[in-house]
């Protein structure tokens, strides 16, 4: 795996994952249910970003 990509999902990850607890956490805390496990929404948004970083990789415009 390329070194831009593994840094990319994994920051990627990291933001996605904030994001996602400041808005079904504070923002809107209705929308849930409150059974989620914190582990599975970590390793779903951790593939969700890999997929991310290898779909849309930045900056091989000009390589192609």
């Amino acid at each position: 795996m390329n070194k831009n990509v593994l840094i990319s999902g994994i920051a990627g990850t990291i933001v996605y994952y904030l994001l996602g607890w400041l808005v079904y956490g504070y923002l809107f805390p209705e929308m849930t249910t409150g059974e989620e496990s914190p582990l599975g929404i970590f390793l779903g948004c951790l593939f969700y970003m890999f997929i991310y970083a290898v779909i849309f990789p930045l900056g091989t415009c000009n390589q192609l």
